[in-house]
């Protein structure tokens, strides 16, 4: 409460195991007047719940991380919280049950396409047991002590077919400008 009177806006507070529901949570704090507060709690269950519905294949998840290794919500923890999340502590990226955000921060593929389309902090390809997997994320500030990195991975091939609509209306596009011109150049007058 003294660091909820003593702060302007909307804060984010550490993790706290709650006994009651049995799983961890995070609380939100706001200031109220001079002498009030009010708090709420979002519980970490219901937070993987939600980025469990992002992704149409099996192969696609999404993911909150805080500081790049701690896992604050991901579709493998909707129902199963380790034994020192009891103790407060996050598990690791390694922890969960999931080889592909595991090797996130490992060794990047190189592609020019890949680099300039997911440079400056969007993200990154990397290669999984013979499997390409693009990630796709982005750095939050604010929402705690810590940043978080909110995002999804998918497989390369579930993007290909994607690109290549988009290649192929853009050249479809071009050819229907480029006959349209011509079609303005001989009607139109001498």
């Amino acid at each position: 409460f003294v660091n909820t009177v003593s702060q302007d806006g909307l804060f984010w507070g550490d993790l706290i195991y709650s006994p009651l529901l049995n799983q961890p949570v995070l609380n939100v704090r706001q200031r109220v007047g001079k002498e009030a507060a009010l708090a709420a709690v979002v519980s970490l269950a219901g937070l993987s719940k939600l980025v469990s519905n992002f992704g149409d294949g099996p192969n696609q998840r999404a993911f909150i991380l805080v500081n790049r290794d701690q896992v604050l919500a991901h579709p493998n923890l909707v129902d199963r919280w380790p034994d020192y999340v009891v103790q407060q502590k996050l598990p690791k990226i390694a922890e969960i049950g999931d080889p592909v955000l595991a090797a996130m921060w490992g060794p990047r593929d190189p592609s020019w396409i890949a680099n300039q389309v997911l440079a400056g902090g969007l993200g990154h390809r990397i290669t999984v047991d013979r499997v390409t997997y693009v990630f796709i994320y982005r750095e939050f500030l604010g929402f705690g002590p810590q940043s978080w990195i909110v995002g999804q991975y998918l497989p390369l091939s579930d993007i290909l077919p994607l690109t290549r609509n988009l290649v192929f209306s853009g050249v479809g596009a071009g050819a229907v400008l480029i006959a349209a011109e011509v079609f303005v150049l001989r009607v139109g007058p001498v």
